[in-house]
């Protein structure tokens, strides 16, 4: 569900693609999203940005295997998460960066 709430896609319910991810191979996800600080191959700006952190701690939480998934507290101590919720301000930056056609569409 963090997957798709941050890079706005649906995740495949069967085919190849979910053997893939119940294979812990995650790599036909790199087309959904841009890494915030890398320098991108292809040029799909209107992709969302998210941080290499944040996709860790997705792919962490999605191992196929439960033993090797990230444990509730494991994931509340994760980087992204506890900047989150330190509650150091009340207006806090977004996960995904939205375009701004998104609240136009919104509203609309």
């Amino acid at each position: 569900m963090l997957l798709e709430a941050t890079t706005n896609i649906v995740l495949p319910s069967n085919g190849d693609g979910w053997v893939k991810l119940r294979q812990d191979d995650f790599s036909d996800l790199d087309e959904h999203f841009n890494i915030r600080g890398q320098v991108q191959q292809r040029d799909t700006p209107s992709l969302p940005f998210i941080s290499s952190e944040l996709s860790g701690t997705i792919q962490h939480m999605m191992r196929s295997e439960p033993c090797r998934r990230a444990t509730l507290d494991e994931v509340r101590s994760l980087s992204p998460l506890v900047r989150l919720s330190c509650g150091q301000s009340s207006t806090r930056a977004a996960l995904v960066e939205e375009d701004e056609t998104f609240l136009t569409w919104l509203l609309a």
